[in-house]
């Protein structure tokens, strides 16, 4: 009965920036640090040198310091505001630090700048899918692909993000054929198979997902998505053991991948091991204190312990955080019937049923229940009725048993009342 969330991983933002940037070629990965201590001399003497701060916030980027980057980026813009590339760097730091209100107010204004530079489109398509806005990360990347020149080193990524727009919006034969249009331009990049391999996995097609996984890991093993979602598909799969492995080295390359720290809890929980599970849901809460599943999974995993009193606040707390999160209020309906507070529990099982998008069979057999401690046996022989037309599976028998049960009761009851009056009379 309890349910679980898992999660799949995609990236979502990608600053791979030409040498056109800063007018120069852009530091290479294994020269950064080397990079940023010549930027640091440089700036000691002139801290004021808006190009060098904007070289050093790139670097700041691609070592994953988005703060540092975010930082540089905004007092190169202070000092040069009219130069582009300052605003871009600006906006890929903020998507990555999730504020995306200031994110796309730096990407516009580098539109606004340069508006024929195809790669701000790309990176607001990725902000605006990041955000929920399908439809206009749709256009933008149209229009990056519309102004990328056949010779453009970045092209393939304009077809890579239109693929994972399609993927956002459910059109998995769209993305499917830019991802292979990617693969034509670019065979080594290895995100392609990952983004593929979700779309794979979201058809239910989890032996040609599995494949591109292996190819993912095979371009490059030190990237933490493709083993975080290997190690989903092999959830699905019930392989628990590979899926530990492969979540726990997503995690030892990526100690914040959150999503991978959040499966690997569900994976421990399937296994039986529900200290390890709260262990895991437990750090990526500090990661994001904000996640209503992480804090519905924490609740459910206290109450399959049967310590009702630790489940509760966490349910009380995903509601807080999405009020019309159903499965949550009849988790705490649950807890409140337990502890015999049964108007509580009715109030929140109604609220459950009120919310769920579709009839839901221990809904209306669990408030079966409540009705029947509540001594309101018509509603309880109505609602285990309700139950049995759901699932009339012979393994839920029992919803039937009572109502036939109840059924009884109120016949007999009737029989009674009407032979006592016929007496009487």
């Amino acid at each position: 009965m309890t349910k679980y969330y898992f999660r799949c991983v995609v990236l979502v933002f990608l600053l791979i920036i030409g040498g056109s940037l800063y007018g120069q070629e852009n530091p290479k990965a294994n020269d950064l640090d080397k990079k940023i201590e010549e930027y640091n001399r440089i700036l000691a003497e002139n801290p004021d040198d808006a190009k060098t701060l904007g070289l050093r916030a790139y670097c700041w980027s691609k070592k994953k310091e988005y703060q540092k980057c975010l930082d540089d980026s905004a007092r190169a813009i202070q000092l040069q505001p009219d130069f582009s590339a300052h605003h871009y760097v600006h906006a890929y730091a903020s998507a990555y630090l999730k504020q995306y209100e200031q994110a796309l107010k730096s990407i516009n204004r580098s539109i606004q700048l340069e508006p024929d530079c195809a790669g701000s489109y790309r990176l607001r398509t990725d902000i605006y899918n990041a955000t929920g806005q399908h439809e206009k990360a749709l256009a933008d990347i149209n229009t990056a692909i519309r102004l990328s020149k056949e010779n453009d080193p970045e092209c393939f990524l304009y077809y890579y993000s239109r693929g994972k727009t399609y993927m956002d919006m459910k059109q998995y034969d769209k993305a499917l054929d830019d991802l292979a249009k990617v693969i034509e331009l670019d065979p080594a990049f290895s995100e392609t198979y990952n983004v593929r391999g979700l779309v794979y996995f979201k058809q239910e097609k989890y032996d040609l997902a599995l494949k591109d996984y292996h190819k993912a890991i095979e371009l490059d093993s030190e990237a933490p998505l493709p083993y975080a979602n290997r190690g989903l598909l092999y959830c699905t799969t019930e392989e628990y053991d590979k899926a530990i492995a492969d979540l726990t080295r997503a995690i030892q390359l990526d100690p914040e991948e959150i999503n991978a720290i959040h499966n690997l809890g569900c994976a421990y929980n399937r296994i039986g091991e529900s200290n390890l599970a709260i262990q895991q849901w437990l750090r990526a809460l500090e990661i994001n204190p904000c996640d209503k599943r992480i804090y519905f999974n924490l609740g459910s995993a206290y109450y399959d312990q049967r310590d009702y009193e630790k489940a509760m606040p966490y349910f009380e707390k995903a509601i807080q955080l999405a009020p019309e999160f159903a499965e949550a209020y009849h988790m705490r309906g649950i807890i409140h019937f337990i502890r015999k507070e049964y108007d509580q529990a009715l109030a929140d099982l109604n609220r459950m049923i009120e919310l769920y998008p579709k009839p839901h069979f221990y809904a209306y057999y669990n408030r079966a229940g409540i009705h029947y401690a509540l001594q309101n046996y018509i509603d309880a022989m109505l609602d285990y009725k309700k139950a049995s037309e759901i699932d009339p599976d012979p393994l839920h028998s029992d919803a039937y048993s009572r109502y036939l049960a109840l059924l009884l009761c109120r016949d007999v009851d009737i029989f009674n009342r009407n032979r006592n009056t016929a007496k009487t009379d």
